[in-house]
């Protein structure tokens, strides 16, 4: 049965070879997509389910016993590196990042800070060219990329400025990801076959190998960290945590959690291998200072795509914002109050008071998990992975910008907690491509509401069935427990000397 949906799967990514550009045939990757989320979808129920697909052999999927399912984890890893080889020589139509990344590596590799220069600065007008330069977007901005990618795009350049040399990279970084998520399964004691939830995961494929996203490498250091956290290893723990920090930054907001895991002198290791470590990967792009950050400044005040909470207060806000507020805005700006100023200050002020918003619900979700992390007296290997889908699973729903690859961050949580909303929004919100194929058709950039409900709706309504069926879950435990450790007779228990009985 597996050998079938992995087959079907290697034609279907065969098949994005066949259709042309994607922008423009957006339909066809749509269909191809839905597709290769069907065969995925099967897989983990016949995992989950194993039953009637391979009777006798148990759960293959999250059993209380170690299932290494024999030869169905090599097909499931052979399927894995397979589509991976396919996708990997693609062209990356639905996303021109890969060109910036070998941009900063030409930049670096002529000896010139990644951080000091937009690529429209004269200064660096002797490095254009018709290919790389032309293919660039946001070009006033300065990178936005960590330091722990430059170093690798400057390697990779030196080897060429193909875009496949780069594409080649992710893959083997997200085959990486593989390797170490088996041993991290293992230390666990879950299934070896509950990598399939990230080894087949249709958007992982796309996004790593097909679009050679570098945020293939982050997910691996984050992989890593979870491993060598899971293993009490304080020095390589300490550098993956600081390693997938300095790729897209976000992975730094567990670092409180990592010390409190340690509980001893290891913590003030750990936080004493964590600066050095910084040290070392910032000091070449000492002489940018805060430039460094300049990117991700703009990229944060600026940016707004695909959103879904976050969109549903900034619409509020920046209905309900009184015209005068706007006016003296504009006057403090020293701008004159035309129709055009007012109404993209207006955006300006509600983007911002949506952020701040946001930002202090997310404070408070932080601080309530920290305070929990810390009063546990026992940390399991998962703890740390459950803290990081619940941070990054907010931050994905009240977030400004939400491209289709950042849910690629998620997936490695999802084989130690399968949340079945999160599974289905890596497969609706790659729906929000219509947006590019808008721009690419039109050039005019915007979003459609009924392309967000398409993508967002299915996702909430399934969280919330999971989460009600959680607590029934929960509350049908908390009665066995009940029965188990006392008498229910005449709405009275009686309770065993020294039972604790949690509810």
């Amino acid at each position: 049965m597996f050998a079938a949906l992995g087959g079907l799967s290697a034609l279907a990514y065969l098949a994005f070879y066949f259709i042309g550009d994607l922008r423009v045939h957006l339909t066809a990757f749509w269909l191809i997509d839905g597709l290769l989320f069907l065969l995925y979808a099967t897989g983990i129920v016949l995992l989950a389910h194993p039953s009637k697909a391979f009777p006798g052999n148990g759960t293959y999927l999250h059993s209380n016993g170690q299932t290494t399912g024999g030869k169905l984890l090599y097909i499931i890893l052979g399927g894995a590196v397979l589509f991976r080889l396919v996708m990997v020589w693609s062209y990356p139509y639905l996303s021109d990042d890969i060109f910036r990344y070998i941009w900063d590596g030409r930049v670096w590799s002529s000896g010139i800070n990644p951080y000091l220069y937009a690529p429209s600065h004269p200064s660096l007008n002797f490095l254009r060219d018709n290919d790389i330069f032309a293919s660039l977007n946001h070009k006033a901005i300065p990178t936005i990329y960590g330091p722990v990618l430059q170093f690798l795009f400057r390697a990779a350049y030196g080897l060429g400025s193909s875009i496949y040399i780069y594409k080649v990279m992710m893959v083997v970084f997200d085959i990486g990801t593989l390797a170490i998520l088996l041993l991290l399964i293992k230390k666990v004691g879950l299934p070896a076959t509950s990598i399939f939830i990230y080894a087949w995961n249709p958007l992982v494929i796309i996004e790593f190998a097909g679009s050679g996203h570098a945020d293939a490498i982050g997910v691996f250091f984050l992989v890593l960290f979870f491993y060598f956290l899971a293993r009490g290893k304080v020095f390589t723990s300490a550098f993956a945590l600081i390693a997938t920090t300095l790729t897209k930054f976000v992975p730094i907001l567990l670092l409180p959690f990592a010390l409190f895991r340690w509980r001893s002198r290891k913590a003030v290791v750990f936080l004493g291998w964590a600066a050095v470590i910084i040290f070392a990967l910032f000091w070449p792009f000492h002489e940018a200072g805060t430039k460094i950050f300049d990117g991700l400044r703009i990229f944060a005040q600026k940016w707004q795509f695909n959103a879904s909470l976050f969109q549903l207060v900034f619409v509020t806000i920046k209905k309900a914002l009184p015209e005068s507020r706007i006016v003296a805005q504009v006057v403090a700006n020293h701008m004159f109050p035309d129709a055009q100023t007012l109404a993209s200050t207006r955006i300006d002020i509600a983007l911002w008071l949506a952020k701040e918003f946001w930002a202090a619900i997310f404070v408070l979700i932080y601080s309530v998990l920290l305070i929990y992390f810390a009063r546990r007296k026992k940390q399991d290997p998962l703890q740390i992975i459950k803290i990081w889908l619940l941070l990054f699973g907010t931050m994905s729903m009240i977030t400004s910008t939400l491209h289709p690859w950042y849910l690629a961050w998620l997936i490695p949580a999802l084989v130690f907690f399968p949340i079945r909303a999160w599974l289905l929004l890596s497969a609706t919100i790659t729906l929000s491509y219509f947006s590019l194929h808008e721009y690419f058709l039109t050039g005019i950039w915007q979003e459609r509401l009924i392309v967000k409900l398409f993508v967002f709706v299915p996702f909430y309504v399934t969280l919330l069935w999971e989460l009600i069926g959680w607590r029934g879950r929960r509350n049908a435990i908390s009665t066995a427990e009940l029965h188990a450790h006392g008498n229910l007779a005449g709405g009275r228990m009686k309770q065993p000397a020294g039972a604790q009985i949690d509810q």
